[in-house]
């Protein structure tokens, strides 16, 4: 495995560790439901910045 192979697997490993924690899991699969049943031809009238 090269270094940027692992530094891309750090990321990703820390990324998903973010998903430990109960509620953000559950708030990223409401998202993520919400965004599966969009219709396809949907634009954003507004632009909203999640942080954690």
């Amino acid at each position: 495995m090269s270094f940027e192979e692992e530094l891309e697997q750090i990321d990703r490993e820390e990324w998903l560790s973010r998903f430990d924690d109960r509620q953000v899991m559950m708030a990223a699969r409401m998202f993520l439901e919400w965004l599966y049943h969009l219709p396809d031809d949907w634009q954003p009238k507004e632009y909203t910045e999640f942080t954690l």
